[in-house]
């Protein structure tokens, strides 16, 4: 094999890796940025019902609660995604001023995420016995070190 062919076979495969890589950041999909937990042994709302103990009255409650959340999130982030997918369609044609509305646009949208994502857990605590408030509390302090920690790397790059 020569060398002009060699290169082009490797240009070739990290064009393609480029390619799948554009595509994960930019089309819509669960990117795991809302799981904690593992998904085969039923992913968070499964990890949190067995942590809490909940009986099954409060299981029920629990289930709708987290569809609302689920619902209300998705929502959100197709918002966002939309208004992303603005902004780089249109580089070059959007002044500044317009560009930061956008920006703006986003951050309000991710603040919503974000009181949701804490009012779901005040809905959670509220459906919680006296009995299983201290589990709560540690369940809580757990998620803090998670998100925490998940926060620290991706702010590394």
């Amino acid at each position: 094999m020569n060398k002009i062919l060699f290169h082009r076979i490797i240009i070739g495969v990290l064009i393609l890796l480029n390619l799948f890589l554009v595509a994960k950041i930019i089309l819509p999909g669960d990117r795991g940025h809302h799981r904690m937990g593992d998904r085969a042994a039923g992913g968070p709302k499964m990890m949190i019902a067995k942590k809490l103990n909940f009986d099954s009255a409060q299981m029920q409650k629990f289930e709708v609660m987290v569809e609302n959340h689920h619902s209300t999130v998705r929502a959100l982030d197709k918002e966002m995604r939309l208004l992303k997918h603005s902004l780089l369609r249109e580089l070059d044609q959007q002044e500044e001023s317009k560009r930061d509305s956008t920006y703006q646009e986003i951050g309000e949208l991710q603040a919503q995420v974000e009181r949701a994502h804490i009012q779901h857990f005040i809905a959670v605590k509220s459906l919680c016995r006296e009995d299983q408030l201290e589990d709560f509390e540690k369940l809580n302090r757990r998620l803090v070190e998670m998100f925490s920690k998940g926060r620290e790397r991706r702010g590394r790059h």
